[in-house]
């Protein structure tokens, strides 16, 4: 008798530990054969092109004003190129009524014969927070450019044209470009302008991915010319040099 129940409990643990082992199997499959299902690719935000962006405007915070006028005269023909002549740092702070103390940098070229080519390049690289004050700086002396050439008609459209610009510290008035011949009409003289200054466009952005122009025209005035000698707009009252040069600046 003892026998026969010893047989029937070693039967019964023999069953037991064949169903343990079953059920061990299945979870160890189960585990092996669960597949992961990778997050939707769609749900995650792409900032490749942020990122792209903040990579450039971070790269080029140290570029220095004489790279930046390097890259926009590479822009332009060699010949049709007229700003290589270097402005006189008071000048440039006098007429363009820049305040030296929030300037990390600057520099001003303008061509050789002012009198008959206003082609300028001001770049400046500002401290924290004054670009957008340069900018209407800027924005000032330009306006009395525009008069000028609205009393003495020469190279209009290329000054109608031209550029300001501000992307990060840096700002820059720009203009530059071919002039037409003397048998140009002012529509072919204005398409010349547009297509020059798209090159500076593409030579800006490049280095700070943005070119938006923020030159405003001003409106046509009966008083239109007299503002460009007036020492209470901007720094100093700026004299033309006919033979060349920057003038010469009385007061500031």
């Amino acid at each position: 008798m003892k026998k026969i129940i010893a047989a029937i409990l070693m039967s019964a643990v023999v069953l037991s530990l064949v169903g343990c082992s079953s059920d061990r199997g299945s979870d160890s499959n189960g585990s092996k054969n669960s597949v992961v299902q990778p997050s939707n690719p769609s749900s995650k935000p792409d900032n490749k092109s942020d990122n792209q962006s903040d990579s450039k405007q971070d790269e080029n915070k140290n570029i220095s004003v004489s790279e930046i006028y390097t890259k926009l005269k590479a822009a332009i023909d060699e010949e049709n190129f007229l700003p290589i002549a270097q402005m006189d740092t008071d000048y440039v702070l006098g007429y363009y009524g820049l305040d030296k103390s929030q300037l990390e940098d600057f520099s001003g070229y303008e061509s050789e014969i002012t009198a008959v080519n206003l082609d300028q390049i001001i770049i400046l690289k500002c401290k924290d927070g004054y670009a957008e004050t340069a900018v209407a700086s800027l924005n000032k002396a330009y306006g009395r450019i525009i008069d000028y050439i609205r009393q003495y008609p020469f190279g209009v459209e290329k000054v109608l044209n031209a550029r300001i610009f501000s992307s990060g510290n840096y700002a820059a008035l720009i203009i530059v470009g071919a002039n037409g011949d003397e048998n140009s009409t002012p529509e072919q003289l204005d398409e010349l302008a547009k297509s020059e200054y798209e090159k500076i466009d593409n030579a800006w952005k490049e280095l700070f991915d943005n070119a938006e122009n923020k030159a405003i025209v001003p409106e046509e005035s009966e008083n239109s010319g007299d503002n460009f000698f007036d020492p209470s707009i901007g720094g100093g009252e700026i004299i033309p040099d006919d033979i060349g040069g920057s003038g010469i600046m009385v007061g500031g």
